[in-house]
Order: C-alpha cells, then sequence, then structure tokens
C-alpha cells in the first residue's frame, strides 16, 4: 500500500471518528497482525475493516 493511499484511508476515517480512534484504527489495520479492536465506542470504528467489538462482546466470544 502506497504512502497516498494510506493517505486518503485516514483522511476518510477521520471525517467520522475522533483522531485518537482514527489512529488506533489505522495502525491496527496498517499492521497486518491485529484482527479486532476492542472498545466501547464502536460507533467511532464503524468504517474499520477490522472486527470490532466490545469488552462484553469479547468477554463471551468462544476460543
Amino acid at each position: 500500500m502506497s504512502w497516498s493511499r494510506n493517505t486518503i484511508l485516514m483522511k476518510k476515517i477521520l471525517i467520522d471518528t475522533d483522531f485518537e480512534d482514527a489512529l488506533q484504527n489505522f495502525s491496527a489495520t496498517n499492521s497486518g497482525k491485529i484482527k479486532i479492536v476492542i472498545t466501547r465506542n464502536t460507533k467511532d470504528f464503524r468504517h474499520s475493516r477490522l472486527k470490532v467489538m466490545t469488552p462484553k462482546e469479547f468477554s463471551t466470544m468462544e476460543a
């Protein structure tokens, strides 16, 4: 993925989220290793490519 594509993705994410959540989502997505974001604030991750779960959802997830 080129820097310009990453910049476009980051701007798209920032439109609907606060900066810290957008940065976390961007970093997690580009790590290639993270599959799930666990947060109480799921609305700021609605455009995420990753699976987004609340702590309660994650704690009841089967292994």
